[in-house]
């Protein structure tokens, strides 16, 4: 049986798609740096994992609405301040250009978003898995996505660096 550093270390090699999650009302913004995966046969639904601890997880089930907004290389400064530790999540919006669309905050500089209502919840391991149905979505940029690959957020199409590269 594989250990379970080594099932990171492979994990950690599978490209993953990375956002900036929005929940909340115009006068009380949430959000969080995170995952979504999509069913390319079925692009009515996305499934987000939220953290059980997150402080924008309450948000997103009390309002049924969460964003999803797609970084790229120019929006890279928005993947570390909705990644940090702040005493309440509207704190991440500070100093951040956002307006309020489709009933979801919506960042701006994203190289797409999805306004989702909340269909399901399903536990999942430490997570809490946001099944998600798309009321909206639009892409505003062509410039490549960034995704999260050993360690590291790289846009799409791009190889990670390594210790050898370093």
């Amino acid at each position: 049986m594989t250990d379970a550093g080594t099932k990171a270390e492979v994990l950690d090699v599978i490209p993953i798609a990375t956002a900036v999650i929005t929940s909340g009302t115009e006068a009380d913004p949430a959000g969080f740096t995170g995952s979504v995966w999509g069913e390319p046969r079925n692009p009515g639904w996305l499934a987000v994992p939220v953290s059980a601890g997150s402080s924008t997880l309450p948000v997103i089930v009390a309002t049924g609405r969460l964003g999803v907004n797609v970084l790229g290389e120019r929006a890279r400064p928005l993947v570390g301040a909705f990644a940090r530790r702040v005493d309440t999540s509207a704190r991440r919006f500070d100093g951040v250009a956002w307006t309020f669309g489709n009933g979801v905050p919506v960042l701006s500089g994203a190289v797409a978003w999805f306004a989702c209502t909340l269909d399901s919840v399903v536990p999942f391991g430490g997570y809490q898995m946001m099944m998600c149905r798309v009321e909206h979505s639009e892409i505003c940029s062509q410039e490549p996505p960034l995704v999260w690959v050993s360690g590291q957020g790289v846009p799409a199409g791009t190889a990670p660096t390594t210790e050898t590269d370093r």
